[in-house]
């Protein structure tokens, strides 16, 4: 039989660094990372929390650069759709990364064809982009959803046989026998097969996301009081997208090429007991209504060993990741276009109540349940307030309100302007769970632009 040669020329046995158009990659410089997907969830995630560390991240998104900006600080932005092979040479060209972790993915049961086109046939073209690159690592993120299903209540360990049982896990062994083939080719490949994620950026497309999608239309007034769930007799593992960030900047620095890795709690977890935990921390009574729904396997969890081996463990309780202020985060990022200026401004009144309940001016406290936020809410929507409560300033910066948070109340937001879309200050002149200590351009050099600023830190 025949092999076949990944787009661009690699062949079985060849070193990609010798054979490099000299005009697209000659020399990788210092640590520059290239994040795929940086706009979407597990992508987003790494890349803040690389660019944290001080590596100079790249950045790839198919949204606006302008939109994307305001969403993430901290990193660069490149405009690039990896279905287009001219688009990613210009992104690789502009990066010159040293690493590259590729994290674009469409999940959820889309057409085969687009999931082919996403999954497959973006990293295809970042391969033959690669062809001769001087990068050390190309960390691809793959799904639990290759393994095949197992009557056995065991760990899935990274041996465990490939047999997916829907399209988008197809797709995903698809890309993964093309890194294979990459790897053959002498690309040092990595291979990360992440569980459920869950946490700030939650997916719809997941069953916690959905949940958690429905749960937060319940507190705001928009549902029946009813919540209709399929079989939660299913034990998942469960991990916080911030996690699976950290596991991703391990596996960057210390796996060898060819490592496959679970990137997993191998905590198992019922479903059920997920959805009891959500409505608990909701403060609301809501009735179940179980409905059919398709057959899955009962029992899907990692086994994390080879990935602590690393020095890598999660930090994030199980609790802190459904936090339903998280829930109702995501809805600024996975609902559709159409609905994204309404979230924006409903998840930044949230922030504001959020403080005034939850930090008060004699210092942090307990949060409010998600009940009292939103009946906050109403009332503020009613009858807003003539100016902010005293530890939340804002102003005004070419149309877009602002909220400025004293550093007490920073575990409270987290990084929830990366969400909202917005800015938030601090005293000490950094952002919001940006990390670099740098103040916000438009505040250290446009102080002649028209702000509205009402400074809390002298008490003014």
């Amino acid at each position: 039989m025949a092999r076949h040669r990944p787009a661009g020329g690699l062949r079985r046995g060849s070193s990609p660094v010798r054979r490099a158009s000299r005009s697209l990659l000659e020399v990788s410089t210092g640590d520059r990372i290239l994040v795929t997907g940086a706009g979407g969830n597990l992508g987003g995630h790494a890349a803040r929390l690389l660019a944290a560390g001080g590596k100079e991240v790249y950045g790839t998104t198919r949204r606006d650069l302008k939109e994307a900006q305001d969403q993430t600080s901290g990193l660069r932005w490149l405009s690039c759709d990896l279905t287009r092979p001219d688009e990613v040479r210009a992104a690789l060209k502009a990066a010159r990364p040293k690493f590259v972790l590729h994290a674009v993915g469409l999940a959820g049961e889309a057409d085969l064809g687009a999931l082919i086109e996403t999954n497959v046939i973006s990293l295809a073209n970042l391969i033959a982009a690669l062809d001769g690159a001087h990068v050390e690592r190309l960390l691809v993120i793959g799904s639990s959803a290759e393994y095949a299903a197992s009557d056995q209540r065991e760990p899935i360990r990274e041996d465990h046989p490939l047999g997916p049982s829907s399209r988008y896990g197809l797709s995903k062994l698809y890309q993964f026998e093309l890194s294979q083939m990459a790897l053959r080719a002498g690309l040092p490949v990595v291979y990360a097969r992440p569980f459920n994620l869950i946490g700030p950026g939650v997916s719809c497309a997941t069953a916690v996301g959905d949940i958690s999608k429905r749960l937060a239309d319940e507190l705001g007034g928009r549902g029946s009081g009813v919540l209709e769930v399929g079989d939660l007799e299913r034990w998942r593992d469960y991990l916080d997208a911030r996690d699976a960030a950290a596991a991703c900047r391990v596996l960057l620095e210390n796996a060898p090429p060819g490592g496959v890795y679970n990137v997993c709690s191998g905590v198992p977890v019922l479903l059920a007991d997920v959805v009891d935990r959500l409505l608990r921390i909701a403060g609301k009574d809501v009735s179940l209504r179980k409905v059919a729904s398709a057959a899955s396997p009962r029992f899907v969890v990692g086994d994390s060993t080879k990935l602590r081996a690393l020095g890598w463990s999660p930090e994030f309780d199980l609790d802190t990741s459904l936090a339903v202020r998280d829930g109702v985060r995501q809805l600024s990022l996975q609902e559709t276009p159409r609905h994204r200026l309404r979230c924006i401004k409903y998840l930044m009144l949230v922030a504001v109540v959020t403080a005034t309940v939850a930090c008060g001016s004699a210092g942090p406290a307990q949060p409010a349940t998600p009940a009292a936020i939103v009946a906050l809410i109403h009332e503020l929507e009613a009858q807003p307030p003539a100016n902010p409560p005293a530890y939340v300033a804002s102003y005004e910066y070419k149309g877009e309100v602002v909220y400025y948070v004293p550093p007490r109340c920073c575990d409270i937001f987290g990084d929830l302007y990366h969400a909202s879309g917005q800015l938030i200050c601090h005293p000490d002149g950094g952002l919001a769970g940006r990390g670099d200590g740098r103040c916000p351009d438009f505040l250290a050099q446009r102080t002649n632009e028209k702000i509205l600023w009402r400074d809390q830190r002298s008490g003014g």
